[in-house]
């Protein structure tokens, strides 16, 4: 390996990617159901769904990954925050997610650091 090689980034399969996409249309109602409990334990439950189906998107990612859910009342859309943190394979794989997803899902994708 020379002093300049590049390091190849995997990225993850159009297929699971779209899986991804299959799973959070069925679960969306959960996700925004989730917004207006008072009850921790369902809140808790919808978060880590959501954490688990996104680890198979993002399964080398070391640190732990990072999202958040936002609604802009400027366009009516809800919005999957999910930060990168530096780290160039989750930049490029929420990237693609993002791209990939399904036009009839009413949901922002915002990858930021």
């Amino acid at each position: 390996m020379g002093i300049f090689s590049k390091k190849t980034i995997a990225l993850t399969s159009d297929k699971e990617l779209m899986n991804f996409w299959c799973w959070f249309n069925n679960y969306q109602q959960s996700i925004v159901d989730m917004f207006g409990s008072k009850d921790n334990m369902i809140v808790e439950k919808v978060l880590n769904d959501v954490d688990n189906s996104l680890l198979k998107v993002f399964p080398l990612t070391k640190k732990n990954l990072q999202f958040e859910f936002g609604y802009n009342k400027n366009t009516g859309m809800r919005q999957l925050f999910i930060f990168h943190l530096g780290e160039n394979y989750i930049k490029m794989n929420a990237e693609k997610l993002a791209e990939v997803k399904p036009n009839d899902l009413k949901w922002d994708v915002i990858v930021t650091k």
